[in-house]
């Protein structure tokens, strides 16, 4: 499980897209993005992805809203709820590791 840049597209992205598309935010996939994002950050295990080394200079050139920009400019998701609502649970789970 250590290709994010291959795995949040064809398995989070979609649930992402459907339920925008109806008005709503996906809270569970919104999560894995989030964890992501903090993944790309240097939070936790290290990233063994080669496919992300572009994304993790990018993840970690600016703050945390800068990053999940980032992660859902990669992931093709244009949303603002969904934005925001990455960025709350990101905030909320460094808050966790406090």
């Amino acid at each position: 499980a250590m290709d994010g840049t291959q795995k949040q597209p064809i398995r989070i992205v979609p649930h992402v897209k459907a339920f925008s598309e109806r008005g709503q935010v996906a809270k569970g996939a919104t999560r894995a993005i989030a964890g992501w994002v903090l993944h790309l950050r240097g939070v936790g295990a290290p990233v063994d992805d080669k496919a992300a080394v572009e994304l993790v200079e990018q993840a970690n050139a600016g703050d945390l809203a800068a990053a999940v920009s980032v992660a859902l400019d990669y992931l093709k998701v244009d949303d603002a709820s969904v934005a925001e609502t990455v960025l709350a649970q990101a905030e909320e789970m460094l808050a966790m590791r406090r």
